[in-house]
């Protein structure tokens, strides 16, 4: 009896002393986090000053001045992304592009950065003859290759289902402008009177057999590539600069070291598309990498019917994205819009002895005025000097510093208006980035995935494993856990110590890191299997960054949901266990919300993971065919498991057998 009060002090001390150190776990959580996000909206949207690099030729002559000199422009163009069964509307639009916006703009050069043709319908990959000769008979029909230099390399879609480069499906050999010089990294030297402009190809295609979909959504890139590619670069040193131009950004490339961003910041740019605007989350994927040069992502063709127009002015790489359909297109060469900026690159000098402002308006009809202001003062009427040039005088020694904003109204003949704004600096100064366009290029995404995959499983399944090791059922108390009045925390405490129902968990998040996930066809006539590491076809194991954002989709939409939903119908098959929980008050209204309550969002848990579960087994079965489908222990394999495990906690629960999950008592 004496030492029932020190028990009562002993137990009241372990209590506070848990809840504190909840607390403090917390604060010190949630500090670690401020102090990474922090860091990160620094790394992503500050420009580092080690791009302020000056240019050799940045205070030598020419400078912009009012004369049509120094100047050329050219297009890109990306994701076409060409149907046979869908987008016709497409199709002829980028027949009046070829062959009517090519006269008006008049472009040196057009880059077409890949996804030419679409090659999928109804979930299934292969290339169609079809398409390809669409894209063919278009280019010739318009007689674009006779107005302008046409340089199409592939993407992902390109490459699809194709055994070997050798192999009939390679479709893009065949029908593509380049052929077999566009399968290679190569060099374009596009030649004017004032320099030579160099655009270094990077072919980060994924090399044959290539796979059916979902795979090839990530490029690679070798060491003898990028060894190649060094080769390049070297060759183009005597250039006025060097643009690289590929289908995927650089953050989507899976290298080797030294890696592609070694070979990248030797040029101004790096021209791509692939992404298109990711469900219209990032219509504008343009960034200043860290190390000086810049990183343009163009929007698609397919959905958005954009495109790009680049001018070098003086050296001076300028950039506008555009649509189909949208007149007069408006791009302002001098000064530069601040955010790229390349000063490692370019002579961004060169701007502050300038004495006009330049600017190309692009219109099918005669442009009637041009207005131009700065911070909102009116400077005038801009002249036309010849072709879309116009430029008007201005002193740069006015706008010496910081940041400014030039504002350029346009109007035709037929009153359609136009007007841009942008910013620009001469001191260096920017603007900082937007934080979701850098953190998708300036990231190795590849090694995100695997850094999100490897912590997701580890907040997932060890919690459970500790909680299983540590814990004894008969003992499960409030005291133990402060927290165990939350029904979803005391159902995950019960849950670990149903055997079988743990043991399930465990096969289907481990099967994951050890086992196949499906077996099938890879690629027509090829049968491999697809694992956690790669796929295994004709012999050899094709490593897929793809696997591990199938991985952590999984993850999170069907093995944390079905967790949870596990989790609140053990609470509700045991609702008076240890006698704790809402259920057991005495009031019978509270007690029917609780069950109600937990009943549906346990079922609605199980619902949503059911769904992205059977989505996927859809996917794989419309994509692989029904061998496949039947073959994948991943996907088919564990629904029906996971539907039996649904079934059995029912019947358990309206038969009132409970000892079909009994809880195991130690």
């Amino acid at each position: 009896m004496e030492t029932k009060p020190c028990d009562d002090q002993t137990r009241h001390f372990i209590t506070m002393r848990r809840k504190y150190g909840v607390v403090l776990f917390l604060i010190i959580s949630l500090f670690c986090a401020l102090c990474c996000i922090t860091y990160g909206w620094y790394y992503f949207t500050i420009v580092d000053d080690d791009v302020k690099t000056l240019h050799p030729l940045d205070d030598q002559p020419p400078f912009p001045d009012s004369t049509a000199n120094n100047i050329w422009w050219f297009i890109q163009i990306s994701d076409l992304h060409l149907n046979e069964f869908y987008g016709k509307e497409s199709y002829h639009q980028f027949w009046h592009f070829c062959s009517s916006y090519i006269d008006i703009i008049q472009p040196s050069l057009v880059l077409v950065t890949g996804d030419i043709t679409d090659a999928v319908h109804k979930g299934k990959a292969h290339q169609s003859e079809f398409e390809w000769e669409m894209y063919k008979k278009c280019l010739e029909d318009s007689g674009v290759l006779k107005k302008t230099v046409w340089i199409d390399v592939k993407g992902n879609h390109d490459t699809y289902n194709i055994p070997s480069a050798d192999s009939e499906q390679n479709l893009y050999r065949r029908f593509s402008q380049l052929g077999k010089k566009g399968e290679s990294n190569f060099v374009h030297h596009q030649k004017t009177s004032f320099g030579t402009y160099s655009f270094i190809h990077i072919n980060a295609a994924t090399p044959f057999p290539s796979l059916k979909l979902p795979f090839n959504f990530f490029g690679i890139v070798s060491k003898t590539d990028i060894k190649n590619l060094h080769d390049l670069t070297n060759q183009t040193k005597t250039s006025n600069s060097t643009v690289f131009f590929t289908h995927y950004p650089s953050s989507f490339v899976v290298d080797k070291k030294p890696g592609i961003s070694s070979v990248l910041s030797q040029g101004i740019a790096t021209l791509s598309g692939h992404l298109h605007t990711i469900y219209g989350r990032t219509p504008d994927l343009k960034i200043a990498q860290r190390s000086g040069s810049l990183e343009l992502e163009l929007s698609d063709w397919k959905d958005n019917r954009a495109f790009r127009v680049l001018a070098f002015d003086h050296d001076l790489l300028s950039v506008v994205d555009t649509h189909y359909g949208k007149w007069p297109i408006i791009l302002i060469t001098n000064p530069k819009d601040a955010r790229y900026l390349s000063p490692k690159h370019e002579p961004t000098r060169r701007m502050r002895q300038s004495t006009y402002i330049r600017f190309l308006v692009f219109s099918p009809i005669n442009i009637e005025l041009a207005l131009v202001s700065i911070d909102g003062d009116l400077l005038g009427y801009a002249s036309h000097v010849n072709g879309p040039l116009y430029v008007i005088n201005w002193n740069p020694s006015l706008y010496a510093t910081g940041l400014h904003e030039i504002t350029i109204h346009t109007m035709d003949l037929l009153r359609q208006r136009s007007k841009v704004t942008q910013t620009f600096s001469l001191d260096g100064s920017r603007p900082n980035q937007s934080l979701l366009p850098a953190f998708l290029l300036m990231n190795d995404i590849t090694l995100v995935l695997k850094l999100c995959f490897t912590v997701g499983n580890i907040l997932t399944l060890v919690p459970l494993i500790l909680l299983k090791i540590v814990t004894r059922p008969a003992t499960i108390h409030f005291l133990w856990i402060p927290y165990a009045k939350i029904p979803l925390l005391r159902g995950l405490l019960l849950l670990v110590h149903v055997n079988v129902l743990f043991n399930v968990i465990m096969v289907i998040a481990c099967w994951t890191f050890i086992g196949p996930w499906f077996i099938g066809e890879m690629v027509d006539g090829y049968v491999g299997f697809v694992c956690l590491y790669g796929v295994y076809v004709n012999g050899s194991l094709h490593q897929d960054s793809m696997l591990y954002k199938m991985a952590l989709q999984d993850m999170l939409y069907f093995l944390v949901p079905f967790i949870f939903h596990l989790a609140l119908q053990i609470e509700l098959l045991f609702p008076n266990y240890n006698q704790t929980g809402l259920f057991n008050c005495q009031n019978k209204y509270l007690q029917r919300v609780s069950w109600w309550s937990k009943f549906v969002v346990s079922q609605y848990l199980f619902i949503a993971s059911l769904q992205w579960q059977l989505q996927y087994t859809w996917y794989i079965w419309s994509s692989y065919g029904t061998v496949t489908f039947l073959l994948s222990p991943k996907y088919l394999w564990t629904t029906i498991v996971a539907m039996c495990v649904f079934f059995s906690i029912y019947f358990a629960y309206f038969l009132k057998r409970r000892r079909t999950f009994a809880v195991n008592r130690v």
